[in-house]
């Protein structure tokens, strides 16, 4: 990646360097009548013009069960792990996805003028947990190295458009070897294209946080999921 690309980019976020990266990935879907699976792994190894090199490795694995004709539960399982030099834009982090790679077109914080995805804009995927937005001290979204964890969603028959949704994660980060453990408890209400996710309860290093505030809404498209954390 052309280094001159991140001057219209938030530097909290980004580091400002030339890269050389290799990605591979493999994805699979299973789909039958009462329930349907997918699972993928992709791993990528980068250089950097002025840093040494790193690499990372992502798996998850879902499975969704149907139990009525309106209700059904899924499950996913989910692992990260990075080794190396790793830029700031391609760390891990627990709520959001920054795309490094800057292959989603509706992306608008290009540059400071924009919220950043380490900021209050999400892009949540299969590797993320709700409810980590971001801490009061830096204002960006909490990231890690290495995070592994589970997710279960719930649709609700009776209460259209409703679903429950809980996860929990431990984290590894390489700055200081320490586990962290996470989770957090969201009901959440769609609305065609428009999810509202609402996260009052959150788990962090063996205590609870509360924040009756914490909510997400999110534009969920075709090829993508837009999110403004708040």
């Amino acid at each position: 990646m052309n280094g001159e690309t991140f001057r219209y980019l938030d530097p909290k976020v980004w580091d400002a360097d030339r890269f050389i990266k290799a990605n591979l990935s493999y994805k699979q879907q299973v789909r039958r009548t009462l329930w349907n699976s997918e699972y993928e792994l992709k791993g990528s190894v980068a250089a950097q013009e002025h840093g040494k090199p790193y690499g990372k490795l992502q798996a998850y694995f879902m499975y969704r069960k149907k139990y009525s004709r309106k209700g059904s539960i899924r499950t996913t399982i989910f692992a990260n792990y990075a080794l190396g030099d790793l830029p700031t834009h391609e760390r891990f982090y627990l709520s959001t996805d920054v795309d490094p790679e800057l292959n989603n077109k509706f992306i608008l914080s290009r540059n400071s003028d924009w919220y950043t995805p380490g900021h209050t804009l999400l892009y949540a995927n299969q590797y993320t947990i709700p409810g980590y937005l971001y801490a009061d001290d830096t204002g960006l979204t909490p990231s890690t190295t290495g995070l592994m964890g589970a997710k279960v969603s719930v649709n609700i028959p009776k209460i259209e458009s409703v679903s429950l949704l809980a996860g929990l994660g431990l984290i590894l980060d390489q700055s200081d070897e320490k586990m962290e453990a996470i989770g957090s408890l969201s009901p959440i209400w769609s609305l065609g294209p428009l999810q509202f996710t609402y996260t009052p309860l959150i788990l962090d290093t063996g205590s609870i946080d509360t924040d009756w505030k914490r909510f997400q809404i999110a534009l969920d498209l075709s090829t993508t999921s837009i999110r403004i954390g708040i």
